[in-house]
């Protein structure tokens, strides 16, 4: 809709939601996301934990909805933009695991712009104790 210009990516596209699905669950676990980090990140470490990284169809609306320990700089965005990229057919590679074991964020799809980026929650507690929203 014309209101949500401003808040949503809009992408022109037909997408293979199955690959793209595919590579975001590759996303779960302690990895290395080199690949995904920003040139000028400072971060001490690129190792980070994902807890959960799916995609969520809403009426005419695809969400990706990723909860983890951290994130690096342009983590989320880099990793939405391959999942894009991916559905596109636009990627050269259909694996997100392939992406991160190379560790070089020219292997991986376009950053995503940020007028589509939401920050949920943050939780300071252990993830044993927290309730991952609905």
């Amino acid at each position: 809709a014309v209101l949500d210009a401003r808040r949503v990516w809009h992408v022109h596209r037909r997408l293979n939601l199955a690959l793209m699905r595919e590579c975001a669950s590759q996303m779960v676990g302690e990895h290395d996301f080199t690949s995904f980090q920003d040139s000028d990140c400072c971060a001490k470490s690129p190792i980070k934990t994902i807890y959960s990284s799916q995609l969520i169809v809403e009426g005419d609306l695809l969400l990706y909805r990723v909860v983890g320990s951290g994130f690096l700089k342009q983590m989320v965005r880099n990793i939405t933009g391959t999942l894009v990229d991916i559905g596109r057919g636009t990627l050269k590679t259909q694996s997100c695991t392939e992406i991160l074991r190379q560790l070089d964020r020219r292997k991986a799809g376009m950053t995503a712009p940020a007028h589509g980026l939401c920050l949920d929650w943050v939780s300071y507690d252990s993830i044993d104790e927290m309730r991952l929203p609905g």
